[in-house]
C-alpha cells in the first residue's frame, strides 16, 4: 500500500512540476576531441632509438610521437608529436638518425624527413613521394629506405636534391652505412651495396642478425641471445650475450641501446651487462572493441578487458575472446562466439571499480555470435552460422529468436523502436516483431544508432557512414585524414566512440565548442525559445572544447566552463562530460547571462589554469523576461510546496 502511495505521489509530482521525460538528443557529432585510450597508456612502446643532445629518444611509431628520456632519472620529459598530417604532427615515425644538431625523422605515413633542432622544432621538412621506413647520414648524403624494403633513394641532406636510387635482392626492414657500403638488414638477410659501384652481396654468416648499426669503424649486430661487434671488414672481434633481445640497437661510446618494442622497454648495456631499462614495460596489445558510460570507457582486446575511468586504468578482466562488450548502468555485459557473461562495477571514492561475476548465460556450440546491443531490458545479439537475431533478459535467462533467415549477420544496432543489422552486402531494418521494413546495400562491420543518427563502419573503404533512422544516406564522419584499422563504434549522446587498432587508441569524436545557442537551454525540460516568465527557472547544458581529453600530453588546453548569470554567478555541476547551471530572474526585463570558461594547459604536474590575458573566455546569451500569470503562479507554487513538505513527512514516516 505504502508503495502504490508512493508512486502515485511522484506521478503527480511530475505532474505539476511539468518535467517531461523525453529521449535525449546528441548534438551533430563533426570532428576529433580527444583520446580516451591508447595502445601502451602512460609509456610507450620504442620501435627504434638515438641519443640526441644528452637525451633518449624513442620513436614510438604507434602512439604517434617521440618520447625524450632523461637517462639520469628514467622518466620522459618531453613529447613531440600526434597524429596528424600538420608541422608538428606524425603518423608512424619509424627510423630514426642524427645529423650534427639536429634530428631526422622517418614521418613514415606522411611520406616526409622531419628534421628537429635541439629544442625538438621543426626546423626543416623533406617531402618525398614514397613512405620512409629507415634512413641513416654517409658523408652529407640521406639515404632513406623506401617502404617496400627494397629501394634505396639518396638525397643532398642540405639542399635535398635528388641524387641516385638502390635496389636491393632482398628485403630489408633497416640500413645503415659505413665506409663507402650501404648494409640492409631484417627477413632473415644482410644485404650490402657499394656506394660507388652498386656492386651488390650478401653476408649469410650474420643473416639471422635482427639489427645493424654503425659507430666510427664498427658495425654492431643485435641477435636473439647476443651481441656481436665486428669491424668494417665483418671479421668479429668481441660479442656478450643478453637475456632480452630487442628489435633495433644503437651503440653510442659508453655502451649499447637496444629497443624491445614487444616488452615496450629500452635496456642499456655497458662492458657485456645490463645497465639499465627505462619504459613501463606494459605489453602492447591491439584493442579491438570498445563501450562507454560517462566518464567510463571499457576497452577489449585479444588478452584482456580493461576499464578506465577518466583516462586512468582502474580495473580488468583477465578474459579474452570477447566478441562484444556494452557498458549499461552499472554492468558490463561480455559476449563471446556462443556465451554471455554479466560483471557488476562497483565505484569508490579512491576511483578504483572493483568488478564482480554476477551471472552468464550459454548458448549452442554451433553459434557464432557477433555483436550485441542492450535495449530496456532486452539484449539484442546478432549470430552468423545460422543468420539470426536473438534476444535475452539483461538478468541472462533464455534466448529467443527475434529475425532468422539472416545472411551472417556482422552487428546488430537497436534504436527507434527497430534492429538495424549490418548483413554479407546489406543493411536492414527490422521491427521488433522480425518483419523487414528496409535494405540498402553496403558491407559494413559494426553499426550503432543514437537520436535519430545510424553509423556504420565501411568495411572496404575505411571510412565511418551515417543514415538516418529510415536509412536514408547523410553526410559521413568528417575527418582530416582517414582510419586504418577500424574495429568497433559506438554512440553516446555526448559523442560517438571509435576504435582503430591501427591508431592504438579510442577517439572520441563530438562537437565540444564553447558557441552557446538556445539549444543549450531548458526551460522546466522545454525548449527555450529565447524568453521565459519571471521566476521560471532556466537549466544550461554546457560541454567545454577540451574537456573529455583524458590523456593529455604537455601543452593541451582545455577550456572549463566556470560560471554562468546576470549580476551573481551560479557554478557549474559536471555530469557525464556535460556542465550543467539553474538560473532564474525574478524582474521583468532584457538580461544578458555570461557564461565563463576558464581556459587551462596541460604541465607535467597537471591542468594548471592559464594566466594569460585571454584566459577567460565568454559567452553571451540573451534573454527576455515577461510577466507570468501571477495568480496561477502562486496557486501553483503553494500545491507544489504543500505537496513536496507532505512528501518528506511521508517518507519521514
Amino acid at each position: 500500500m505504502k508503495k502504490t502511495i508512493t508512486l502515485a505521489f511522484i506521478f503527480m509530482l511530475l505532474f505539476i512540476f511539468g518535467i517531461n521525460i523525453s529521449t535525449a538528443k546528441t548534438k551533430e557529432i563533426t570532428g576529433i576531441s580527444t583520446v580516451v585510450g591508447s595502445y601502451c597508456h602512460n609509456g610507450f612502446v620504442p620501435h627504434n632509438v638515438v641519443m640526441f643532445g644528452g637525451d633518449l629518444v624513442v620513436a614510438d611509431k604507434d602512439n604517434h610521437r617521440l618520447s625524450v628520456v632523461d637517462v639520469n632519472t628514467s622518466s620522459v620529459i618531453k613529447t613531440y608529436g600526434s597524429y596528424g598530417t600538420n608541422k608538428n604532427e606524425l603518423r608512424f615515425p619509424r627510423g630514426l638518425v642524427v645529423y650534427g644538431k639536429e634530428l631526422l625523422v622517418c614521418d613514415s605515413y606522411n611520406n616526409r624527413i622531419v628534421f628537429l633542432d635541439g629544442g625538438y622544432k621543426t626546423s626543416n621538412i623533406l617531402n618525398l613521394k614514397k613512405s620512409p621506413k629507415s634512413i641513416f647520414v654517409l658523408e652529407n648524403v640521406l639515404y632513406v629506405l623506401c617502404e617496400d624494403g627494397m629501394t634505396i633513394d639518396s638525397y643532398n641532406v642540405k639542399s635535398f636534391e635528388v641524387l641516385k636510387s638502390f635496389s636491393l635482392k632482398h628485403h630489408a626492414e633497416q640500413i645503415t652505412g659505413i665506409n663507402s657500403m650501404i648494409i640492409g638488414s631484417g627477413s632473415g638477410t644482410v644485404s650490402i651495396i657499394d656506394i660507388g659501384s652498386g656492386s651488390y652481396e650478401t653476408k649469410k654468416d650474420i643473416s639471422d642478425a635482427l639489427s645493424l648499426n654503425t659507430l666510427e669503424d664498427k658495425i654492431y649486430a643485435l641477435f636473439n641471445d647476443k651481441i656481436a661487434i665486428y669491424d668494417k671488414d665483418f671479421n668479429k672481434s668481441s660479442e656478450f650475450s643478453i637475456k632480452q633481445s630487442g628489435k633495433y640497437l644503437y651503440p653510442v661510446k659508453s655502451g649499447i641501446y637496444v629497443a624491445d618494442e614487444e616488452r615496450a622497454l629500452v635496456y642499456f648495456y655497458k662492458d657485456g651487462k645490463k645497465a639499465a631499462t627505462y619504459g613501463k614495460g606494459k605489453k602492447a596489445v591491439k584493442i579491438s572493441l570498445v563501450s562507454a558510460k560517462g566518464n567510463i570507457v571499457a576497452t577489449a582486446s585479444d588478452v584482456s578487458i580493461d576499464i578506465y575511468r577518466k583516462g586512468s586504468l582502474v580495473a580488468f578482466i583477465n578474459e579474452p575472446g570477447a566478441v562484444d562488450i556494452k557498458l549499461f548502468d552499472d554492468i558490463l555485459y561480455v559476449l563471446k562466439e556462443n556465451s554471455i557473461s554479466a560483471y557488476k562495477l562497483n565505484s569508490y571514492e579512491s576511483g578504483e571499480i572493483s568488478v564482480k561475476l554476477i551471472g552468464s548465460l550459454e548458448a549452442n556450440n554451433s553459434y557464432l555470435f557477433t555483436s550485441m546491443d542492450v535495449a530496456g531490458e532486452n539484449i539484442y545479439i546478432s549470430e552468423a552460422s545460422s543468420g539470426k537475431v536473438l534476444k535475452t533478459s539483461t538478468d541472462l535467462n533464455v534466448f529467443s529468436t527475434v529475425i532468422s533467415k539472416l545472411t551472417a549477420p556482422s552487428s546488430v544496432a537497436y534504436g527507434d523502436r527497430s534492429l538495424y543489422v549490418a548483413e554479407t552486402g546489406k543493411l536492414s531494418i527490422y521491427d521488433l516483431a522480425g518483419n523487414l521494413k528496409k535494405q540498402v546495400d553496403g558491407s559494413y562491420t559494426s553499426v550503432t544508432y543514437n537520436s535519430n543518427n545510424l553509423f556504420a563502419i565501411s568495411d572496404k573503404a575505411k571510412k565511418i557512414d551515417r543514415f538516418n533512422s529510415s536509412l536514408e544516406s547523410l553526410s559521413p564522419l568528417a575527418y582530416e585524414g582517414y582510419f586504418l584499422g577500424l574495429t568497433d563504434i559506438e554512440a553516446k549522446e555526448y559523442g560517438l566512440y571509435i576504435c582503430d587498432y591501427s591508431r592504438r587508441e579510442i577517439m572520441v569524436y563530438t562537437n565540444e565548442t564553447l558557441d552557446i545557442s538556445e539549444n543549450n537551454i531548458t526551460v522546466n525540460s522545454a525548449p527555450f525559445t529565447g524568453s521565459v516568465t519571471n521566476g521560471q527557472t532556466l537549466t544550461l547544458k554546457v560541454s567545454g572544447a577540451g574537456m573529455m581529453n583524458h590523456l593529455p600530453r604537455v601543452g593541451d588546453v582545455r577550456y572549463n566552463p566556470v560560471s554562468c548569470g546576470v549580476d551573481a554567478d551560479v557554478r557549474f555541476k559536471e555530469d557525464k562530460g556535460r556542465y550543467t547551471a539553474n538560473i532564474s530572474m525574478h524582474n521583468v526585463g532584457n538580461y544578458t547571462i555570461k557564461v565563463k570558461y576558464q581556459k587551462q594547459v596541460y604541465h607535467a604536474a597537471g591542468w594548471r589554469d592559464s594566466q594569460t590575458a585571454d584566459s577567460i573566455i565568454t559567452k553571451d546569451i540573451p534573454v527576455t523576461v515577461t510577466e507570468g500569470n501571477k495568480q496561477e503562479q502562486d496557486k501553483i507554487t503553494i500545491i507544489q510546496n504543500e505537496l513536496l513538505n507532505f512528501f518528506e513527512y511521508f517518507f519521514k514516516k
